[in-house]
């Protein structure tokens, strides 16, 4: 009867020892696909790469187009649905400013492309033209709409729009029209320097560099 029990316990041992290293290999199988979709998962799409590599000249190709349709709608007037769709989105936000509205956003492609590598650049540049078209469209609104009774579209439409409307006339309101206005042509000014400074800048360091390359090949 030990002889019997002997080999019955051999072979339950055997048993587990297979069950136990066939779990083991299937856990590893399993860590080793969660570690491949994790690895696939962190992997950047191709749009992603795209966008990254060439958003730049993206944007400037949006900017220029842009620039076109507004000037179709603004400068010509097309009565197209389209045309006048386009005229009352830039007449409303931007107001008067709304007819230089094309050679700003052409004057932001043309920078963008001849701006710095530097993502830094491209946002300070854009920020500070931006600044300017605000402080010009407040300027407006401070002048010509701040008087009005009540919130009126069709003369923000003929002053500065809802743009300088957010600042120009809630300071025309608690200063008065002249400080306003005031206020608002020394933060174009402010800007204007910083843009010529920043380009001062900018170019010694490019005409440092050109030095350095010309004496390196000297």
């Amino acid at each position: 009867m030990a002889h019997p029990m002997g080999k019955i316990m051999t072979v339950m041992a055997r048993t587990a020892s297979s069950n136990t290293k066939s779990g083991g290999k299937g856990s590893t199988g399993k860590a080793r696909s969660g570690e491949t979709k994790v690895m696939d998962a962190v992997e950047p799409s191709p749009v992603m790469g795209v966008l990254t590599k060439y958003g730049r000249d993206i944007a400037c190709f949006i900017l220029v187009i842009l620039a076109v349709m507004f000037c179709a709608s603004e400068w010509f007037r097309v009565q197209g649905v389209f045309g006048r769709m386009l005229h009352a989105l830039a007449s409303g936000l931007f107001g008067l400013m709304s007819v230089i509205l094309p050679v700003f956003l052409a004057l932001v492609a043309f920078s963008l492309i001849y701006e710095t590598k530097r993502k830094s650049g491209n946002v300070r540049m854009v920020a500070g033209w931006s600044m300017i078209l605000w402080s010009v469209c407040s300027i407006l609104d401070a002048a010509l709409a701040s008087d009005a009774q009540g919130f009126d579209m069709a003369l923000l439409q003929n002053a500065g729009g809802l743009l300088g409307y957010v600042l120009g006339c809630p300071l025309a309101w608690g200063l008065s029209k002249a400080f306003a206005i005031v206020i608002f042509v020394v933060v174009m000014f402010v800007n204007m320097l910083l843009k010529v400074f920043f380009g001062i800048l900018e170019q010694k360091e490019t005409s440092k560099k050109s030095t350095l390359w010309l004496d390196h090949f000297a």
